[in-house]
This record gives structure tokens, C-alpha cells and sequence, in this order.
């Protein structure tokens, strides 16, 4: 999984469901 100083250079999967409607939602973990 990506860690937060990767987050600043790829978006996480949070980001790319939440842009997509149609994605499911995201894990919590």
C-alpha cells in the first residue's frame, strides 16, 4: 500500500473512488 509520502506523488485509491461515482467505496482500515 501506498505510504503518506507516496500519497503526495500518486493519488490513493480514496482519491480516485471518490472521484468516480461509480466506484466502490473505499476500505477502512
Amino acid at each position: 500500500m501506498a505510504s503518506a509520502s507516496g500519497t503526495s506523488t500518486r493519488p490513493t485509491p480514496r482519491t480516485s473512488a471518490a472521484s468516480s461515482p461509480m466506484a466502490p467505496p473505499p476500505p477502512r482500515g
